[in-house]
């Protein structure tokens, strides 16, 4: 029996990483809990006649692979609730966005200090900053690529701690400057002998272009992510993105009932 239930696993494990599917699944278990789950499994996978069979009691097992693996916290060393906790993902995912936010915050920041001590001296200075004085990226984006990175060959590494470290590492690449000095010869009011009068003076103008590397970065350069790991961060996007949604969605409704 333990033999036929690895076996099992194996299947459900295998047919699970088609996300589209997942995602489905992972739908009709938000709306309809578990028998909503396993009809939406006989739908999407009803040559798997086995794994049909154990879905019902591995609906945990779905769910861990249809999300990202590090909004769980660690896979490894998971909390006694959060699978069953909702709410204790959807804190894991803020505490992620927050983590990956202040190395960003940190490597823009140091990015302006680089162009005021630039500028020390300059006759006259334009700074073209987009970033606007808050960063700004798709958390949910990163940590699948981050996962997608992990699960070939590290998944049990996977964790918040690591992300942040991984992303940490690379900090002084994200954001970048441009500078771009023009002279201009401009007539300007003097006094000459007595006599007030418009004499021609030279002057730099020195306009600062601030850039970041763009969230692609993570997958580009620092994650080197293959076409088929691009995949699997997109679906893990996507199906975080619906889970969060439904948290939301219900969490909204209970608020309603309340009142």
């Amino acid at each position: 029996m333990a033999d036929e239930r690895r076996d099992s696993l194996d299947q459900l494990t295998d047919a699970a990483r088609a996300a589209s599917k997942v995602a489905k699944i992972v739908q009709a278990a938000q709306a309809g809990g578990a028998a909503g789950a396993a009809a939406q499994t006989i739908k999407e996978y009803h040559k798997q006649a086995v794994t049909v069979i154990v879905v019902v009691l591995l609906l945990p097992v779905l769910l861990i692979l249809s999300l990202p693996a590090v909004v769980f916290g660690s896979l490894m060393a998971p909390s006694d609730t959060v699978l069953t906790d909702e709410m204790e993902i959807a804190e894991n995912v803020i505490e992620i966005k927050n983590s990956i936010g202040t190395v960003l915050q940190t490597a823009y920041e140091d990015v302006l200090a680089e162009i005021e001590d630039d500028s020390k001296g300059r006759y006259a200075i334009d700074v073209v900053d987009p970033v606007g004085g808050q960063v700004s990226f798709n958390a949910l984006e990163i940590l699948s690529m981050y996962c997608a990175h992990m699960g070939a060959t590290e998944y049990e590494a996977i964790s918040i701690d690591d992300l942040t470290e991984q992303v940490k590492a690379h900090q002084d690449e994200y954001y970048s400057y441009t500078a771009k000095t023009e002279t201009k010869t401009e007539m300007v009011d003097k006094i000459v002998d007595g006599v007030p009068t418009k004499v021609p003076e030279t002057h730099d103008y020195t306009t600062y272009t601030i850039s970041y590397a763009g969230d692609n970065y993570f997958a580009d350069t620092i994650w080197q992510l293959d076409e088929t790991e691009r995949a699997f961060a997109s679906d893990y996007a996507q199906n975080l993105t619906l889970y969060l949604q439904e948290i939301d969605d219900r969490r909204q409704h209970r608020a309603g009932g309340r009142g």
